[in-house]
């Protein structure tokens, strides 16, 4: 299932979303401009990234840099799901080792379910997610959720103090773009 589209800044297209070939991994393919797939990421254009079942891309953005980054899910166990960022470099789409852990970063913000919706890159390079938690359960009064992350993938702690921000919007808010 697509979720998010990119455009790099040489006119390759990255498509980003769910692979069900993988136990529903994340997955990322990049286009040439004509269309094919571009045998130079990943080898086949296709990437898999297994944030864990049932872990999915949301939303992808291209850095001033050309590297790839995106946000989306990751199952924790034993139960939740919580914020899952990856990035990728750009050359070839390999994890970028300068980013979170083997170029993966997980938040938690609660002990059950943080979804992230939306990702965009700031001109001086810190990352912002938008989404929702739920402390309780999935369904159980959802609020808004940014999150703000400095270029190697740790939390801004000069936003809102922990890097985490969760206002008050109303009983059921969730942020999407």
């Amino acid at each position: 299932a697509l979720s998010g589209l990119a455009i790099q800044a040489d006119g390759k297209i990255i498509a980003a979303g769910s692979s069900h070939t993988s136990v529903n991994a994340s997955s990322l393919a990049r286009y040439n401009t004509d269309g094919s797939l571009d045998n130079e990421f990943d080898g086949d254009g296709l990437l898999i990234t297994n944030f864990g079942y049932p872990g999915t891309i949301r939303s992808v953005a291209i850095q001033s840099d050309g590297n790839i980054i995106v946000a989306g899910v990751a199952q924790t166990l034993p139960v939740g799901n919580h914020i899952a960022l990856a990035r990728y470099l750009q050359s070839d789409g390999s994890p970028d080792p300068g980013f979170g852990n083997d170029g993966i970063v997980v938040t938690a913000i609660s002990s059950s379910y943080d979804l992230a919706r939306a990702i965009a890159v700031q001109r001086d390079g810190k990352i912002i997610v938008a989404g929702y938690t739920t402390p309780i359960n999935f369904f159980v009064n959802p609020q808004f959720a940014l999150t703000r992350y400095n270029t190697d993938g740790s939390l801004d702690n000069s936003f809102d103090g922990d890097g985490i921000l969760t206002p008050t919007v109303s009983i059921f808010s969730r942020a999407s773009a």
